[in-house]
């Protein structure tokens, strides 16, 4: 551990240590880290009582995972003690929060101390966590301080890899791979440049192709579950991110990954794109993105930054089967060709589907759309299927193309939709139907046979869909 005279804490400013603070509970595998500085410049606005906010990922010990929320407070005193006062206004939100944090460098003294251990007895709701400077450095040293020589074999490596010889930009890319896997304060510098290099126009040459895949599978081995031999991996990094935008990809397989923030935006995917099961811990920025072959990200987890689809394309057929979308999911002004299928798919949010043109139909079957969801200005193409979906907010399909028929079989509204606007000069078949009607009347429908309400006795031809007005 370094001396205390030398360390970095001891030269930052107050905004400078908050950064240092955010960076560590990233490395940390925290999740959504939100630093509310609250202005652009180097000093800090009114942040409510706390700095930072973010979840720590759990997981309990028959699977099931869940997410603590942390909130945080950096205190920079360096010579001056902590006092209870200085944190009092967070210590008043106890009850917003799993854990408190505080994090402080320098050290309490034994009266401070046992103000805060007072604290805890008459709160043992709230967790309240104290992360002194020497724990700090000790976590900075750790998780954030990069060895010089590894450094300067970085540095090295990093010059090779733009060498006019195919074979030495190769080598460059395996020796940054092994610094990365022994330095993990490197790692995400190592994933940049592999962005950087797939970002950039492909060099001529037979070998350009093979190299590019083997960036691929590089980043396939640490930041997923399963290496390019379908073999689970030992050695996934937490919390990179993904810079690809504008790229070109070829059979691009993230399986079961994880990755903080994501940029896809304006690349260009060709082949087959397999994003199954990847979990995307903030934004996710597929906007403009072109889809050549089939693409699929069935159970990914999208969080609550949102994800973007804005003016994407898809040539080939799409899932999102049981994906769950936790923030805002924009497909606006995106194209299918082939059916798309949301089958099952969770929108926690809004669900914006703004002049969206499904050519060959869409599913959304079992789907839950727990927000405003939006499909004005939507085509539909040969079928828009909602059998057995959810709407618990407002839903709109105002100036959609249903083209043969939207298919609203057993779909269920909960309560009750705020409202509902269908496509201009359609109406739905059965009035009764769930999809339509409110909480209110649904006690007065019952089902033919008397077995329960709706839509089983309301539709005798077992299909309730959208149709044209009947004139005169």
């Amino acid at each position: 551990m370094s001396d205390a005279s030398d360390h970095p804490f001891d030269k930052l400013d107050p905004t400078d240590f908050e950064e240092l603070c955010v960076k560590l509970l990233r490395r940390l595998n925290y999740q959504n880290v939100d630093w509310r500085k609250g202005t652009s410049g180097k000093s800090s606005g009114a942040d409510g009582g706390y700095d930072i906010e973010a979840f720590l990922p759990r997981t309990d010990p028959d699977g099931h995972t869940w997410r603590e929320r942390w909130f945080v407070e950096c205190k920079q005193r360096r010579t001056k003690s902590l006092r209870f006062g200085d944190v009092e206004t967070l210590l008043q939100l106890h009850s917003k929060a799993d854990v408190l944090l505080i994090m402080y460098d320098g050290e309490l003294t034994v009266y401070n101390r046992q103000l805060f251990d007072d604290w805890r007895e008459i709160h043992p709701r709230t967790r309240l966590r104290i992360w002194a400077g020497h724990y700090l450095k000790y976590l900075y040293d750790k998780h954030l301080r990069t060895d010089e020589s590894a450094l300067k074999a970085f540095l090295e490596a990093l010059d090779r890899t733009s060498h006019d010889d195919s074979n030495e930009r190769r080598s460059a890319f395996t020796a940054l791979e092994q610094i990365g896997i022994a330095n993990p304060n490197l790692r995400q510098g190592v994933i940049d440049e592999i962005c950087s290099y797939l970002r950039a126009p492909a060099r001529p040459g037979p070998e350009e192709p093979r190299l590019r895949l083997y960036l691929q599978n590089i980043l396939r081995r640490h930041l997923t579950a399963w290496d390019e031999n379908e073999e689970p991996t030992d050695d996934v990094w937490t919390g990179m991110s993904l810079d690809l935008s504008g790229a070109e990809l070829t059979d691009f397989t993230f399986l079961e990954g994880s990755v903080h923030r994501a940029d896809f935006t304006g690349t260009r995917f060709a082949g087959t794109t397999n994003f199954q099961g990847t979990r995307f811990e903030d934004r996710a920025d597929f906007s403009n993105a072109s889809f050549a072959g089939r693409a699929s990200f069935t159970g990914c987890k999208f969080s609550m930054a949102g994800a973007d689809f804005i003016g994407a394309t898809f040539g080939e057929r799409c899932t999102f089967h049981r994906a769950s979308f936790e923030g805002v999911a924009d497909f606006s002004d995106a194209r299918f060709t082939e059916e798309a299928s949301f089958l099952r798919t969770h929108f926690a949010d809004c669900a914006e589907f703004r002049r969206t043109v499904f050519q060959d139909g869409v599913t959304y079957e079992c789907a839950v759309f727990g927000g405003d969801t939006h499909f004005t200005n939507a085509d539909f193409g040969s079928m828009g299927f909602f059998g057995d979906a959810c709407f618990r907010s407002v839903v709109s399909f105002r100036k959609a193309v249903p083209a043969d028929n939207i298919d609203l079989h057993n779909a269920l509204a909960e309560p009750s939709l705020v409202a509902r606007t269908w496509p201009e000069g359609w109406t739905p078949a059965f009035s009764a139907c769930l999809a339509v009607v409110r909480a209110e009347e649904r006690k007065n429908v019952v089902s033919r046979d008397g077995s329960g309400p709706l839509c089983r006795g309301c539709r005798p031809q077992g299909v309730c869909r959208l149709r044209p007005v009947e004139q005169g």
